[in-house]
């Protein structure tokens, strides 16, 4: 009975074997018939892989490098278009000065540097061009106006040299005790001995400020010729050195006047003051 048992036993396990081989078999032939299953597999694994890229991306990242190439080119070539430009421009600028200086050094007439002081009379010669230009177009006559200009400053000093000039200046004591002070000082010839005066006066006395004798008439002055007795010996002294237009004032004490005989209207040792204007020098 044992024995039968065993080759129950047997049996069963190789109907059971070959079941499996059987369904195993089936599974194989499942996965063969069926195509799908295995190439999308196969295609999710490469795009699930980072390290690996589609022909697609390769192309496009091709095309993105060229792209760039092409820019950085182009940025190199107008890159080096503008330095040659600026370089140009700078030579041209170079040249420029150059010919500038070059005919600023010609006008030194032997082609050397022109000094400090040539530098300065051509730039202010430039500068006079520069404005008779500009007063041309304005319709104004540089030229013109600096005459006008010219000839004014020259009467102005021609008159200030011929008009006499007004300062008050300190009493002066001189020779007999006569004192002097100018209230306008000439200009011109001054009085010397000998030769002819014409003036306009007024005679005070000191003691009382009283008028005693004067001329003022421009047509008919008093004139005479110092130094030659012709009026007392203080008028004589105090009016040397007078030039024409000149005023003065002269102190006359009584020994240089009539002392102690006095005169018509003059009183014995009186002290006289003359104011004098000086109107003319010479003449008949």
């Amino acid at each position: 009975s044992d024995d039968d048992g065993g080759d129950v036993s047997d049996g069963e396990d190789e109907d059971l074997m070959q079941q499996l081989m059987e369904e195993e078999r089936a599974e194989l032939e499942e996965d063969a018939a069926d195509p799908v299953d295995i190439v999308p597999a196969h295609e999710d694994d490469e795009e699930s892989s980072p390290d690996k890229k589609t022909k697609r991306e390769k192309k496009a990242e091709e095309e993105e490098k060229k792209k760039n190439k092409k820019k950085k080119s182009k940025k190199r070539k107008l890159s080096a278009d503008n330095a040659a430009a600026e370089d140009g421009a700078s030579r041209a600028a170079r040249e420029g000065d150059k010919k500038e200086t070059d005919a600023d050094n010609s006008d030194n007439g032997i082609g050397k540097p022109l000094s400090k002081k040539q530098r300065k009379k051509l730039a202010k010669q430039k500068a006079k061009e520069l404005a008779d230009a500009v007063a041309k177009e304005q319709g104004y006559d540089r030229k013109k106006q600096q005459e006008k200009d010219d000839a004014a400053a020259t009467n102005k000093v021609e008159k200030k040299r011929s008009a006499p000039s007004k300062s008050m200046t300190r009493e002066r004591r001189i020779e007999g005790g006569v004192i002097i002070r100018d209230i306008v000082i000439g200009a011109g010839t001054s009085v010397r001995p000998g030769r002819k005066v014409s003036i306009n006066y007024e005679g005070t006395l000191q003691s009382d400020g009283s008028v005693f004798d004067k001329n003022k008439s421009k047509a008919n002055p008093f004139s005479f010729r110092p130094g030659t007795g012709e009026v007392i010996k203080g008028l004589d002294k105090g009016m040397e050195g007078m030039k024409i237009g000149g005023e003065r004032i002269i102190t006359i004490p009584p020994a240089m006047a009539y002392g102690r005989k006095g005169t018509a209207g003059i009183p014995k040792n009186s002290t006289l003051i003359f104011t004098i204007k000086l109107l003319n020098i010479g003449g008949m």
